[in-house]
């Protein structure tokens, strides 16, 4: 084995190190000269030990700036190499380009070079603008309208939508906004589901996009092709109640069906607890006892019944749902689902509404028998029965009253 001669510090020439640990000697040793933080000729100031620079480097502003120029640098230098390694280079640097927000004078030069703005990806079908609006970048957006980009063409990929759809999915209200200066067509739905740029913005709460867009006559009662489902029935179901709001203000129609369920708005944000948006649904006058006319075929007080929701449930029932109606299909009402999982506060508000306790399932189970059946199994569900029967006897004055099993 050949043997390490050993090394002497360029600082103290007296000590002596094995080349394993002169480096980490040199970063600390008290007579090295002080060192310069790398943004120094952009105007900081800092010297120390370069043991403390990276740690200074990683807080200074000048540097942190200075760094991000040098990212970008770096994407320029990927532009150039896609320029020049594709035969139509200019266009595909253009798809590039277009997802940063930093390089909009690149994608200037690169329109000024005769780049095709409309030229789509392969693959998914984006466009420049398809690319620029995702991402919220409102200069590119702007240079590429100015430079002729279709705003309504659309991607073959992520729903195939136009820019102005991708923009209100992600609520980038300034670009959504632009778009809609450039005359986007607010109403052009994607192809593969049907969903408008009004339904994506309201599923996901952009209020500030929902506005832009009802503002711009965008229709708000346009149903999605595959489930038909409204932007009122998806912002519901979200609890997105400031949306709800600003399209029942809108004059969205609040008792609308979903053509593959037949659910309402209620029954979206009963089924899911929904409570503020339940309160602003009943307010607008919507349909209380309204059956699914798919899956269940519940009412919204079945559907709050069923998940548990006993302020939700407390609610329908102020609203004079009518607390026996049962599902169309199996016949359970909502105290027998209530009971089946185990809901005792649920319970006990139906009980005290007066639901009747002996209302059986097609099959004939009734509420009472499902709960001892899970009263076996789940300890909780034990309460259920004994809240059954507790309630029962407060609610009729009749001790021992017999339950039909």
């Amino acid at each position: 084995m050949i043997a390490l001669l050993p090394a002497t510090c360029r600082h103290c020439t007296e000590a002596t190190f094995t080349r394993g640990t002169l480096h980490a000697h040199e970063a600390t040793c008290p007579r090295a000269p002080n060192v310069r933080c790398a943004a120094s000729k952009e105007g900081c100031a800092w010297d120390g030990r370069e043991s403390e620079r990276a740690a200074h480097q990683a807080a200074c502003p000048l540097a942190r700036l200075l760094a991000r120029f040098e990212d970008e640098r770096r994407v320029c230098a990927d532009v150039l190499v896609t320029v020049a390694g594709h035969q139509r280079g200019t266009n595909y640097a253009l798809l590039h380009a277009s997802k940063h927000a930093s390089l909009a004078h690149v994608v200037a030069a690169l329109i000024a070079a005769g780049a095709d703005v409309n030229t789509a990806a392969p693959g998914n079908g984006a466009t420049a603008l398809h690319l620029a609006a995702q991402n919220g970048h409102l200069h590119v957006v702007e240079r590429l309208i100015v430079a002729g980009a279709d705003v309504d063409k659309k991607s073959t990929a992520h729903g195939c939508g136009t820019a102005l759809h991708l923009a209100a999915v992600e609520g980038y209200a300034d670009v959504v906004e632009r778009l809609i200066v450039a005359r986007a067509d607010v109403n052009r739905a994607c192809t593969d589901d049907g969903a408008t740029p009004l339904y994506a913005a309201a599923k996901e709460g952009h209020v500030d996009a929902v506005e832009l867009l009802i503002a711009a006559r965008a229709e708000v009662d346009v149903a999605r092709t595959d489930t038909g489902s409204t932007a009122l029935n998806a912002a519901a179901c979200h609890g997105n109640v400031l949306v709800v709001e600003r399209l029942l203000t809108a004059g969205a129609d609040v008792n609308i069906a979903r053509t593959d369920s037949g659910g309402s708005p209620l029954h979206a944000a009963a089924y899911a607890g929904h409570l503020p948006v339940v309160e602003r649904l009943l307010a607008a006058r919507a349909d209380v006892d309204l059956a699914r006319t798919g899956d269940d075929g519940g009412t919204p007080l079945y559907g709050a019944a069923y998940g548990g929701y006993d302020h939700v449930v407390e609610r329908l029932l102020a609203a004079h749902a009518d607390v026996d109606k049962a599902c169309t299909r199996g016949g359970a009402t909502p105290l027998y689902t209530a009971a089946f999982s185990g809901h005792l506060r649920v319970v006990e508000l139906l009980i005290a509404a007066r639901a009747d306790v002996n209302k059986a399932r097609t099959d004939g189970t009734t509420p009472l028998a499902v709960a001892l059946g899970h009263g076996y199994e789940v300890g909780r569900c034990r309460l259920t029965v004994d809240s059954i029967k507790t309630c029962v006897e407060s609610a009729y004055g009749v001790c021992n009253q017999r339950l039909k099993l």
